[in-house]
């Protein structure tokens, strides 16, 4: 069995934050190619929880990026 270290945890780590963030893009505005996104998922999700589906994926990047920098922090020598 191989145990992760430090670096792949914390890459790990950054590619869930960007997944986060691209979700928090994708629930916030339409891309070029995909013009009335937005539209159609106030009329089928409904403006409070698109909103709220936007706030939990802004939260989740958050604390993904707060953990990143937790981990990511060097640990002093003793």
């Amino acid at each position: 069995m191989v145990m992760a270290n430090r670096d792949h945890v914390v890459k790990r780590l950054k590619e869930l934050r960007d997944w986060a963030d691209y979700i928090v893009q994708s629930l916030s505005a339409d891309q070029p190619y995909e013009r009335g996104k937005m539209d159609l998922l106030k009329q089928v999700v409904g403006l409070d929880d698109l909103d709220s589906l936007r706030e939990e994926a802004e939260s989740l990047a958050s604390r993904l990026d707060r953990a990143v920098s937790r981990i990511d922090t060097p640990v002093p020598a003793a």
